[in-house]
């Protein structure tokens, strides 16, 4: 983003408009050159701009930062400036919301909010289903259906339909 560009906004926007810079990965050159029209609370969840967050560490927003997929280095590094409840939500941190458990509060429900936090076992799920899916095959396949079906619908239908070639 140009000077001139950014001068134009600055005539034509409130402050809020300006601190959106922040979320704009090409406005980063901009941004390094004007530390001072930052929003540090924005800019930490940019993904984009951990340099910029690494050579200004004592401007972070840790609770932003938390959320942001990009910054588990930092956040390893600073294990006593984490959120825990941003955590929760960032699909990057499993490994250290594993490591720290204790840390994690289930009554906020943050954590259900990531996604990666769960693991399904398709084998288990695949055994506890085999009974009720032999259940509904046989039902759905008795001959007194076929015989319902092939009288309401023909009988090539019901083969086309229920019986690979």
């Amino acid at each position: 983003m140009n000077d001139t560009l950014y001068n134009k906004l600055t005539l034509y926007s409130s402050n809020d408009i300006l601190s959106e810079l922040s979320y704009v990965s090409s406005a980063i050159s901009f941004l390094e050159r004007n530390i001072d029209k930052i929003d540090w609370v924005i800019l930490s969840e940019n993904p984009a701009v951990i340099r910029l967050l690494e050579d200004n560490k004592d401007k972070i927003d840790w609770r932003c930062l938390s959320r942001n997929p990009a910054a588990i280095h930092l956040l390893k590094a600073n294990i006593n400036k984490i959120n825990w409840s941003s955590l929760a939500m960032n699909t990057e941190a499993i490994e250290l919301l594993e490591a720290n458990m204790d840390k994690i509060d289930l009554k906020e429900n943050y954590i259900f909010a990531n996604p990666f936090i769960f693991t399904y076992n398709y084998d288990y799920i695949k055994s506890v289903r085999q009974e009720l899916n032999k259940e509904i095959i046989s039902l759905a396949m008795h001959p007194d259906r076929i015989d319902y079906l092939s009288k309401i619908y023909g009988f090539n239908n019901i083969i086309e339909t229920f019986c690979d070639n």
